[in-house]
């Protein structure tokens, strides 16, 4: 029986191959969210600050939640439908634990968020935690503190704190398979080029150094070269946005003899010092005693024999030539702490 041209198999294989990539596509994408972890964020209490402006902060979380690649967020009109469909009354703030959990299990996620976003003085502060609704337990707390605008509270201090969050449940099991797949780029520059950069403790390359699947979180990034001083440092690679890294080294000191040359110097001043001083007494006491013996000679009597006088006058001299010697060496002694001020 002949085969027509729409039954060959020739043409059957390219759709049925078109297919398989749609099948594997759709399961890749499936596999990747199903590793996400479902979080519902109840609205942020606003302490020191405008209701509105609790709720605009709690909104950029949800977002910055929802681009940190881990979690899939319900959105706040999901969750009030879904509550209002559910018959949920609360007359007051959901806030404490219990409420939480209820609305959580309301909802259908994995955990809640909730917090509070404070103002004291200049100060913003924004305490996160997170309630797993199976057990009712806290797995998470973080809190993060700004001395700025609430602008810059909003474009700095909310990505960080989910950063923060992203980065506790790295730890954790449940977290685990859905962080594995979250990349981010590292890009490393360092004045002179040519550093040897470590991720780590791993060598991966020199600078200028560019990775696109470093995988997010923290890593201990260290740079050396050689004849310069080691750089080592915490870095936080974000998924959602390149880390560029720009390091200028600074060269090792050569080894100078500085310390022992200084030493060496206060030990002269003090030998040079102290043999002034300790020479100009021995020269003032043999001056004294050359004193006493003169006053001895001029003292003795007429009818002395010749040679006594001449002992006397030998030991006046004796005396006087130590007396000498002990101040010109004080003298010289003296020269040489002077010297030694300026070498």
């Amino acid at each position: 029986m002949a085969i027509s041209s729409a039954d060959s198999p020739v043409r059957r294989i390219p759709a049925t191959a078109a297919a398989l990539a749609c099948l594997i596509a759709f399961s890749t994408a499936w596999t990747a969210d199903t590793h996400k972890i479902t979080v519902a964020v109840n609205d942020f209490r606003g302490e020191g600050l405008q209701e509105s402006s609790a709720r605009i902060i709690t909104d950029r979380i949800r977002s910055e939640l929802f681009n940190s690649g881990m979690f899939r967020v319900i959105e706040r009109a999901e969750m009030d439908n879904i509550l209002r469909e559910q018959g949920f009354q609360n007359s007051g703030a959901c806030d404490d634990q219990t409420c939480l959990v209820e609305v959580g299990q309301l909802l259908g996620v994995d955990r809640m968020i909730a917090g509070t976003i404070g103002k004291l003085g200049s100060l913003y502060t924004i305490s996160m935690r997170m309630i797993d609704v199976g057990s009712g337990e806290i797995v998470a707390t973080v809190n993060e503190d700004c001395t700025c605008s609430i602008e810059g509270l909003v474009s700095k201090s909310v990505p960080a704190i989910v950063r923060k969050l992203a980065l506790r449940l790295d730890t954790a099991s449940d977290a685990g398979a859905a962080r594995g797949s979250v990349a981010g780029i590292l890009r490393v520059s360092s004045e002179p080029q040519g550093a040897r950069l470590s991720l780590d403790g791993n060598v991966v390359g020199t600078t200028p150094y560019e990775n696109t699947r470093v995988a997010a979180g923290e890593h201990t990034l260290k740079l050396e070269l050689d004849t310069y001083v080691p750089k080592e440092e915490k870095v936080l690679v974000d998924p959602g946005a390149p880390l560029e890294l720009t390091y200028t080294l600074t060269p090792l000191k050569e080894k100078s003899a500085g310390p022992n040359r200084k030493r060496g110097q206060i030990i002269r001043r003090i030998a040079f010092a102290g043999g002034a001083a300790v020479l100009a007494g021995v020269g003032a006491l043999m001056n004294n005693n050359a004193q006493s013996s003169y006053d001895e000679y001029s003292s003795m009597p007429p009818n002395e024999p010749d040679n006594a006088y001449e002992k006397a006058w030998d030991d006046v001299q004796k005396r006087m030539m130590m007396r000498n010697g002990a101040y010109v060496l004080s003298g010289l002694c003296a020269v040489g702490f002077g010297i030694s001020v300026f070498f």
